[in-house]
């Protein structure tokens, strides 16, 4: 029986795919903190009002008091939403990402007689001869699905 290891997550941190995907989940981002600079500002400026000592009567104060909670409680909702569609945005990636690279190792595998391949996470101990995670990364980079990893501090 002929059993191999592969380190998924150097397959999926070098897949195009992948990259590809955190760059729409940043771009998610910044438009999600688009949307919220404007409450912000607002919030904000609310306060500066309220703090900056000049006197206003009692039902301008309720106003802006009503208006800073309404606004404070859209931006929590935003954000609720915002946190649900990120997740999902990250399950699909993940689920589409597997499915790829699990046919590529699948097609390396039949082609070399490999019986069996196994995350590196699942493994407690290996030979390193037995890690196929080179051999995958050039069947990527033979079709074009390649791309160097490199850490950015706003990826997720």
């Amino acid at each position: 029986m002929q059993v191999r290891v592969v380190d998924f997550e150097t397959l999926t941190r070098n897949f195009t795919i992948y990259q590809e995907g955190l760059d729409k989940i940043e771009n998610h981002k910044q438009n999600f903190l688009e949307k919220v600079e404007p409450y912000r500002r607002e919030m904000e400026n609310i306060l500066m009002m309220s703090q900056s000592g000049i006197i206003i009567d009692q039902m301008t104060q309720k106003q802006r008091a009503e208006k800073f909670q309404k606004m404070q409680q859209e931006v929590m909702d935003l954000d609720s939403e915002f946190k649900v569609e990120l997740q999902k945005l990250k399950s699909e990636l993940s689920s589409e990402s597997y499915k790829h690279l699990e046919s590529y190792i699948t097609e390396w595998s039949s082609e070399n007689n490999i019986d069996i391949v196994f995350g590196t996470a699942e493994v407690v101990f290996s030979k390193p001869e037995l890690d196929i995670t080179e051999q995958i990364l050039d069947v990527l980079k033979s079709k074009g699905l390649y791309k160097e990893f490199v850490e950015e501090e706003s990826k997720i």
